[in-house]
């Protein structure tokens, strides 16, 4: 059975550049590849579209893009494959700033050879996967530090599988902050930065060490616990405020810090997976704020 053969795309527009890349390729018979070519930017767009190429391998001289230019738009328009850029001979500070660019790597023309073509192509395309690898399983929010969506999706479907086993109680609590784009819009996004941070401190103050805190997107938070006493949901929630209304004065907010929460519970009998438990919590949410916004109405106009 034949390997699949490696598609390349060679973007460039100088005829005796890509005879001799063909050439090179030629002299790896073990080497398996397809190579198409493209002789400008909006013709290697159309042809990237057309056959999917595994490696992109771009001169950063052509007709419609000169310097890093034609790089940045095949990056920003096909992020998920890898690119190596051809540069003029002896250019190794182009080809440096290429890689800072987001290039996976970079030949100078007519210094190499067919192994170290193939070689580069290689490296390149494994190193990009291991990079995209790393990117999809970061799980960390780096404004909070807690962590962040897809962290906690992966410790979910794990506290899921134990908790069912265990016969507990999986809770998800879910809550946004009240006032963040008031304080973004009064006082900037480096204090509504400040506060998601406060937010954060208290969170894993309030919860648990062996609860799962993360910051779910924008301004929403999310909570994990297994086994919690259900009947102490409200005092938890009570703390939470309280604490956050302590620390938003101490810091020096103009504006209190507030969120609105809800809870969603999974027996272990129930068949709910994390979109669905998240859609409870949030329909909770969502009455929560409108129960307290309906208290703050009626205690302004008691003044």
């Amino acid at each position: 059975m034949l390997l699949e053969r490696i598609k390349i795309l060679y973007i460039e527009d100088d005829d005796e550049d890509i005879i001799l890349i063909k050439k090179l390729l030629e002299r790896e018979p073990s080497f398996k590849s397809r190579l198409y070519n493209a002789s400008s930017i909006e013709e290697g767009e159309a042809l990237i579209l057309e056959k999917n190429p595994d490696v992109i391998i771009l001169d950063l001289n052509l007709p419609d893009a000169s310097g890093l230019a034609g790089l940045k738009t095949i990056i920003e328009g096909f992020p998920n494959i890898p690119v190596i850029v051809m540069t003029g001979f002896d250019d190794d500070n182009t080809g440096d700033d290429a890689v800072r660019a987001g290039a996976q790597d970079y030949l100078v023309k007519g210094k190499f050879t067919s192994g170290e073509l193939v070689k580069t192509i290689r490296y390149s395309i494994q190193r990009f996967s291991l990079y995209k690898k790393i990117q999809e399983l970061a799980i960390e929010d780096p404004l909070t530090g807690l962590l962040n969506r897809r962290g906690f999706e992966i410790h979910f479907n794990a506290q899921r599988r134990i908790a069912r086993r265990r016969g507990e109680i999986l809770s998800i609590f879910f809550m946004d902050m009240d006032n963040l784009k008031v304080i973004n819009d009064t006082y900037g996004h480096s204090e509504g930065d400040r506060a998601l941070k406060l937010i954060a401190g208290v969170l894993q103050r309030v919860f648990r060490d062996s609860d799962f805190i993360a910051r779910f997107g924008g301004d929403e938070f999310i909570i994990m616990t297994v086994g919690r006493d259900m009947s102490k949901t409200d005092s938890k929630i009570n703390t939470l405020r309280v604490e956050l209304h302590k620390e938003s004065a101490k810091r020096g907010f103009h504006i209190p810090v507030e969120v609105s929460a809800g809870i969603a519970i999974c027996r272990p009998e129930d068949d709910m997976d994390l979109d669905s438990l998240v859609k409870a919590a949030d329909s909770s949410m969502y009455n929560d704020k409108k129960i307290r916004k309906k208290m703050k109405s009626v205690r302004e106009r008691d003044k």
